[in-house]
């Protein structure tokens, strides 16, 4: 049984566009607080405009961070997220959004393999890593094959792997299983139940699939309107009740 401990520490969250002295400057987070169990997988869910994929971002360094736009601390272990450099935070945080492509040509068992760069393993260990991250997230078969000539799905299975051999301790999916069938999608969350588990790390997974955040997730995180409105165990932020209250218009969830 995996033993849950901290690992990542969000406190009071927020960030906006534009600059401060900017009339009607817009608040995509505020003041937004949670925290994130070594062994956990957390949903992110919300309506659009939420904040959710821009939570994720910021994270991974995605978004460039100014002390007039960006306020609270993202903490893990210690480490201040927000400022640690980026092969740094490499080791820590692997983001990836909702496809996975290249504008030029690459085999998939090339592309998995870039998310070593930034390892401190030998040639053979990285190819080692490659070639189980491709076994564990389903791509083994395409690995000789162009990524752009895969499909949606596919490609995000082959991120996924990417994403894994980076071995971050905290995997950051933004509807990262949107594009799978029903039988990846479900294959996939046993492969990310496992991978949290053997490797004690945790991911925070944005997701608009509420059935799906159900059958995956530990725990859930609502944002609406860059604001936190839940925080709880999945199945008590998915009660007709908070369903109700961020989807008034949905009467077909409860």
């Amino acid at each position: 049984m995996t033993v849950l401990t901290g690992l990542l520490d969000v406190e009071h969250l927020t960030y906006s566009w534009g600059k401060s002295s900017d009339v009607g400057r817009e608040s995509t987070l505020r003041k937004v607080s949670f925290g994130l169990l070594a062994g956990e997988i957390k949903a992110i869910l919300g309506p659009n405009g939420s904040g959710k994929s821009t939570l994720l971002r910021l994270m991974s360094g995605l978004i460039p961070l100014s002390p007039t736009r960006c306020k609270g601390r993202v903490r893990s272990r210690g480490r201040d997220l927000l400022t640690l450099p980026s092969q740094s935070r490499a080791s820590v945080i692997s983001y990836l959004g909702s496809d996975f492509n290249s504008e030029f040509p690459l085999t998939v068992e090339t592309a998995v393999a870039l998310g070593g760069l930034f390892t401190s393993q030998s040639p053979s260990g990285r190819l080692e890593t490659v070639q189980a991250a491709l076994e564990r997230c389903l791509c083994q078969d395409l690995r000789h094959q162009d990524l752009r000539s895969l499909s949606g799905g596919q490609r995000q299975l082959a991120g996924l792997a990417r994403a894994m051999v980076q071995s971050p301790e905290i995997l950051l999916l933004d509807e990262s299983l949107s594009k799978m069938d029903l039988d990846h999608q479900h294959r996939i969350s046993q492969v990310l139940r496992e991978w949290v588990r053997d490797k004690n790390s945790a991911v925070l997974w944005v997701s608009h699939d509420l059935h799906l955040a159900a059958q995956v997730a530990d725990s859930a995180l609502w944002l609406r309107a860059g604001e936190k409105i839940g925080d709880g165990r999945i199945f008590e932020m998915l009660a007709p009740a908070m369903l109700k209250q961020v989807y008034p218009h949905a009467g077909g969830l409860n």
